[in-house]
C-alpha cells in the first residue's frame, strides 16, 4: 500500500524528535505499518528495554488480518465502492478473550493515550464487542457491532516511575489496532501531524481517492433576517420548518420562522414530532436540551434527537461526487455545537393510550454556556381514536438481526443480537409496523436435488 509523502514526512519527523511519542501498530508480523509507527502483535510481551509490550499474551486469542483489495459490487448497476478502504492501522486488528494489559515506558507526568478500535474483517460481521478500556483511573466502555466501524478514544494520566498500563477488559472480546501515548506538552502536535492524517483516512478515505471526489452545489440558502436583540445578545437563533422540509447546514430562516411556538395535533396513543432550528453564530458549549411535561405526556416520554449531517452520493449511485444532507437522527445527551451551522433538534412525543382530549402545553429550554431559550409548545389532543385499516398492509425491508445470531461464536453477540431484534420488533409495533420482507439463504442444493435448511432457533 502507498503512502502519500505529506504523511511519510509528519509521521517519520514526529518519531525523530526528542521525548517523540509511543505509536503502536497492533495487528499481524506481516502487515504493513503505518510510517513512524512499531509493529506489535500477540506475541509481544512486555520488554523493559523496549518500553512496551503486553503483561500476558496467553489469552489474546488471534490476529485477524484482511486486505484492502476493492470490492466489486453491480448493485443497482453501479459498481459500488469497497466496504472500507483500509490503511496499515485498520487493516488487521488485535482480538482478544480475556484481560489483558499494554505497559508502556513513558516520562513521567501528565500525559494522553489514543486508541483506535475496530475492525475491517467481514467474516467479522456478527461479533459483537463489548469491552472496557482503563488508563489511570479512567474507564471506558466500548461497543462495536461487527466489521466496518471504529471507535477512538482519549485518556488523559499520569506517568509515574512504573509502566503506565493501558488494560482491556472484555465481556465479549476486545479489538484494537493502534495505540499512541505522548506527553501532554506534545498534544497539539500530536493531534495535527499525526492522529488527524490517520483519522481523516480511517473515518473517510485514502487521500488520493478522496481527491476524486467533487461536493455539489449546497441548495440556495435564502436570505437571512434580521435578529432579535435577545438573539444578537446570546449569539445565537431559535426557528423552526415543518419536519418533511429538509434543513441543510446554512439553510436560513425565514423571518416568521423565528422565535417559534411549536403546534402540534395527535390522537391518544399516537407517535407524533416536532422540531426546533438552533442557527449559532459563534461555537455553542455545554449544550442541554430540557423539556417539561406536556399535559398527560410526560417528559420521560418525550425522546431528544439530533439530526446529523452526512455526506451522501446522490441517489446512492452516483460515484465521485456527493452533497452534505441531513441523514440520521443521532440521541442527544449534550455536547457542543459548531459555528455558523444549523443543528436540527427533533422530538417524539408518545400520547398515553387514555389521555383526556384537550388542548395543553408546555416547553422546551434550550441551554448553553452563552444563554438559553425557551420554545413554548402546544399540544392538541383529539377526542378520537385510530384504526387500523384491516385491507392495507405496511411493511418495510429488513435485516433481520437473528441472521447474525445463528453466525455469531460467543454468549455474548448471541445475547446482543437476540435483545436488538427484540427491540426492534417492539419498536416496529409501537410504531404501526406489522410486516418486513425477509430473505433467508441456503446452500445450493445437492447432488441428489436436496436443500439442506437448518434454523436453530
Amino acid at each position: 500500500m502507498r503512502i502519500p509523502a505529506f504523511l511519510l514526512i509528519l509521521a517519520l519527523s514526529a518519531a525523530r524528535l526528542p521525548g517523540a511519542p509511543v505509536l503502536l501498530d497492533m495487528g499481524a508480523d506481516k502487515s504493513s505499518v503505518w510510517p513512524g509507527f512499531t509493529r506489535v502483535t500477540a506475541k509481544h510481551a512486555w520488554n523493559d528495554a523496549a518500553g512496551f509490550g503486553w503483561e500476558h499474551t496467553g489469552g489474546l486469542g488471534g490476529v485477524v488480518q484482511v486486505y484492502d483489495a476493492p470490492v466489486e459490487n453491480s448493485s443497482r448497476g453501479s459498481m459500488d465502492p469497497p466496504p472500507i478502504w483500509t490503511n496499515p492501522i485498520t487493516e488487521d486488528a488485535i482480538l482478544g478473550e480475556s484481560e489483558n494489559t499494554v505497559r508502556l515506558r513513558m516520562p513521567e507526568g501528565d500525559c494522553e493515550v489514543y486508541l483506535l478500535c475496530g475492525t475491517s474483517d467481514g467474516r467479522l460481521r456478527a461479533q459483537f464487542f463489548d469491552f472496557t478500556v482503563r488508563v489511570g483511573a479512567e474507564e471506558r466502555r466500548v461497543r462495536i457491532e461487527g466489521a466496518y466501524q471504529f471507535r477512538s478514544l482519549r485518556f488523559q494520566a499520569r506517568a509515574q516511575a512504573a509502566p503506565l498500563e493501558v488494560r482491556f477488559t472484555p465481556r465479549s472480546k476486545f479489538v484494537v489496532c493502534a495505540l499512541l501515548a505522548w506527553r501532554a506538552e506534545d498534544a497539539e502536535r500530536v493531534a495535527q501531524e499525526i492522529i488527524a492524517p490517520l483519522e481523516e483516512w480511517t473515518f473517510r478515505m485514502p487521500p488520493q481517492e478522496w481527491a476524486k471526489w467533487k461536493e455539489e452545489p449546497a441548495p440556495a440558502t435564502g436570505p437571512m433576517p434580521s435578529w432579535d436583540e435577545k438573539a444578537q445578545q446570546r449569539k445565537f437563533a431559535v426557528w423552526s420548518r415543518h419536519y418533511l422540509e429538509c434543513v441543510y447546514p446554512r439553510t436560513n430562516p425565514r423571518a416568521e420562522e423565528l422565535n417559534p411556538r411549536l403546534r402540534l395535533f395527535a390522537s391518544p396513543g399516537e407517535h407524533e414530532p416536532l422540531n426546533f432550528i438552533i442557527r449559532p453564530a459563534t461555537a455553542l458549549h455545554d449544550v442541554k436540551v430540557v423539556v417539561s411535561d406536556i399535559g398527560p405526556v410526560p417528559a420521560n416520554q418525550i425522546e431528544v434527537r439530533r439530526v446529523r449531517y452526512l455526506r451522501v452520493r446522490p441517489n446512492y449511485t452516483t460515484m465521485h461526487r456527493y452533497r452534505v444532507a441531513p441523514d440520521v437522527l443521532e440521541r442527544f445527551t449534550g455536547g457542543d455545537l459548531p459555528a455558523d451551522e444549523n443543528t436540527r433538534f427533533w422530538l417524539t412525543l408518545r400520547v398515553p393510550e387514555k389521555a383526556a382530549p384537550g388542548l395543553y402545553t408546555g416547553r422546551v429550554v434550550f441551554r448553553c454556556a452563552q444563554g438559553e431559550a425557551e420554545v413554548p409548545v402546544t399540544l392538541r389532543i383529539l377526542p378520537l381514536a385510530l384504526r387500523e385499516d384491516p385491507a392495507k398492509l405496511f411493511g418495510i425491508y429488513y435485516y433481520h438481526p437473528l441472521d447474525r445470531l445463528v453466525e455469531a461464536k460467543d454468549d455474548a453477540s448471541r445475547e446482543y443480537w437476540r435483545k436488538k431484534a427484540e427491540l426492534e420488533h417492539a419498536d416496529m409495533v409501537a410504531h404501526g409496523t406489522r410486516n418486513v420482507v425477509l430473505s433467508f439463504w441456503c446452500p445450493p442444493a445437492d447432488k441428489d436435488g436436496h436443500f439442506d435448511l437448518r434454523w436453530p432457533l
